[in-house]
């Protein structure tokens, strides 16, 4: 003979484990991380657009480098690629900032973006120079022919800046 509780009452009982916190996780979540051992200076943003619409939170490009522990500091650089009757027409790279590793590992920073391009369908190649503690230049990495757009983005924030809760 095996015995039941009434649907109900079950219902209920369940609705009480929830509320109290017992049966839920007891370590908090972890969100994905950088990945560990890199080997290079690898440019991760941005990858094929540069998009300069308010996503709710600025109208700023985010580029964020990652590199393996003997780069200091990643410098972000950029250069226009004019088109023109006898091929492109590529500029000296343009210093965006240098900025040194953040507390997730990554070098980011905010960029508002190249000046508005006066000649249709320039586009930009983005590169990330890893540095050494001693300045010199240890790798790099580059997205070409990088468009600029008007599509609504998404805002990227680092994870050491956003506020969690741990289960007590």
């Amino acid at each position: 003979m095996t015995s039941r509780a009434p649907r109900p009452l079950s219902l209920a009982l369940a609705a009480v484990l929830c509320a109290s916190g017992i049966g839920v996780l007891t370590t908090p979540a972890a969100a994905a991380s950088l990945p560990q051992g890199f080997t290079t200076v690898e440019l991760l943003a941005p990858e094929t657009t540069l998009n300069r619409v308010d996503d709710g939170t600025n109208s700023t490009v985010r580029l964020e480098a990652g590199a393996g522990a003997t780069v200091a500091s990643v410098r972000f650089e950029y250069e226009v690629v004019t088109p023109g009757l006898m091929g492109d027409d590529v500029s000296d790279p343009i210093p965006i900032q240098t900025v040194d590793r953040n507390d997730d590992g990554a070098f980011a920073v905010e960029w508002s973006g190249p000046p508005t391009a006066t000649v249709p369908f320039t586009t930009y190649n983005v590169r990330a120079v890893g540095l050494t503690g001693a300045g010199v230049v240890s790798g790099t990495d580059e997205a070409l022919d990088i468009a600029v757009t008007a599509n609504p983005g998404v805002n990227l924030t680092n994870g050491s800046d956003l506020g969690h809760f741990l289960v007590p």
